[in-house]
């Protein structure tokens, strides 16, 4: 079999993966890394025969992932596994444009090479866009020359419109892939922060950037409102802007005000149970939509969100123990033998930043709840992990929010069955009362009982509540 023809073979595979249900996807996303690479190291192959092989791998493995994203099997690309595995794929992909380019540039000279060049930064920058995405998502490590690369291409686009080509399989069919596009697309997802996001999300969130795009104020000038910069010169993303960049020779200007507005109306027509009908989003819930449309009204308002707390740097060892199971055991005074060791890195009032080697199980997922406790100390405070990035030869980072400091085990009672969950905070009458259980455990708008002080106190839930890796915190008021 032909080199040209084992990566046709694998990327129908990966298609028929996706229409079948996805039970392998993991597989052939992991597959359809290989060959990329083994594409680019075959001997022998002209560079027209490379790109051709490899725009047809690209596009059979998008389409795969566009009809997984509308079934009801799309929560298998939203693991941390396929998440990451997503991310190497479009890194390699992007890797391989890049040897095109180089070799389309040699042969610029040449008026058919002109053309093919053209295509070819097209789906780089496309392919960069996806590899922030899913980059982001997976928690790291940047790839390396990705804005240096997508910046070149973005500063030979000389056409009004920059280069283009019809949409194909994964594009949708109404829109026109376009280098400014597509650049743009990327700069949107570096500066929305989905690092701090859990993978189930990553369907939602891609879909509110298409629907958002056209919307986007992207100029080569400085403009009010606008809220990030960036250099295609330079070799790092989008920078937020706190004032005016002291050079602004070169330099675009970001602000997503008028797609901040237009989702605003979308959350608000969701509240009374309408979806725009160009909103798309296949198999997500509602309780996914809401939860990424509050996310991206956060980031892309006119103020984004600022760090509240200064860190101080500060050095030690923690013990860790992930998960609300385990938590439950830990707090009950039971012996808990899956405990890591972290580096402490620095402190700050909401919180900590750690390394965290990898586990045999994974690395540490956002949203996943955390017990922490100095190595030699007795007292475990109770914390939510919020960002995980992943640096290139080195320990992940984690930055973890506190929850309390005291947490303590209790049992609640509904009036129908019992459970042991986490308070935390005090019982004191008047007062909001965070509880952390598994998921499914407690019921939404249903008050709890518990005995504290030899006497049954009753809890009112409250509308605020949130969802994590294998748990839900509910608020409650003291009666």
């Amino acid at each position: 079999m032909s080199v040209d023809d084992e990566v046709v073979s694998a990327a129908r595979q990966c298609s028929e993966t996706a229409q079948a249900g996805g039970g392998d996807l993991l597989h052939e996303l992991e597959a359809c890394t290989a060959r990329v690479h083994h594409l680019m190291r075959a001997d022998g192959l002209s560079v027209d025969t490379r790109f051709e092989a490899l725009a047809r791998l690209d596009d059979e493995a998008r389409a795969g992932i566009s009809r997984l994203r509308g079934s009801h099997a799309a929560q298998i690309l939203s693991t941390v596994s396929a998440v990451a595995a997503g991310r190497d794929m479009f890194g390699a992909i992007l890797d391989a444009y890049q040897g095109c380019i180089y070799a389309y540039e040699d042969e610029a000279s040449h008026p058919a090479r002109r053309g093919l060049l053209e295509d070819c930064r097209v789906r780089l920058v496309r392919a960069g866009a996806e590899r922030v995405l899913w980059e982001r998502f997976s928690g790291g490590p940047a790839h390396e020359h990705l804005w240096r690369w997508l910046g070149a291409a973005f500063r030979e686009v000389t056409s009004p419109d920059g280069g283009h080509y019809s949409a194909g399989p994964g594009v949708p069919e109404d829109c026109t892939v376009s280098v400014k596009r597509e650049y743009l697309r990327a700069v949107a997802a570096q500066s929305a922060s989905f690092d701090l996001l859990q993978p189930q999300l990553i369907h939602v969130v891609d879909r509110l950037l298409d629907f958002a795009l056209p919307m986007f104020q992207f100029q080569a000038a400085p403009f009010a409102g606008a809220t990030y910069y960036v250099d295609p010169d330079w070799s790092v993303g989008p920078r937020r802007m706190v004032r005016l960049p002291e050079s602004i020779n070169g330099t675009w200007f970001f602000a997503p005000r008028m797609a901040a507005e237009a989702l605003q109306e979308v959350a608000e027509q969701l509240a009374v149970g309408n979806l725009p009908k160009g909103l798309t989003l296949g198999q997500e819930s509602d309780d996914s939509l809401k939860a990424g449309l509050e996310h991206v009204l956060r980031h892309w308002s006119d103020m984004p969100p600022v760090r509240r707390y200064r860190r101080h740097l500060l050095g030690g060892t923690l013990s860790a123990v992930r998960g609300i199971k385990d938590l439950q055991r830990l707090f009950s005074g039971q012996n808990v033998t899956e405990q890591a060791e972290w580096s402490l890195r620095d402190v700050s009032r909401g919180g900590l930043g750690v390394y965290a080697p990898m586990l045999t199980d994974g690395s540490v997922r956002v949203g996943e709840l955390v017990g922490i406790c100095p190595i030699e100390g007795a007292t475990w405070q109770l914390a939510i992990v919020r960002r995980t990035w992943a640096n290139p030869g080195g320990c992940p980072f984690v930055g973890l929010e506190t929850l309390t400091q005291r947490p303590v085990l209790t049992s609640v009672d509904d009036g129908r069955a019992s459970a042991d969950v986490v308070m935390c905070d005090p019982l004191m009458r008047g007062e909001a009362v965070r509880i952390a259980a598994p998921a499914n455990v407690l019921n939404a708008g249903v008050p709890l009982f518990v005995t504290s002080n030899g006497s049954i106190q009753k809890l009112k839930p409250l509308e605020s509540s949130m969802t994590g890796d294998g748990f839900e915190l509910r608020v409650y008021q003291v009666l």
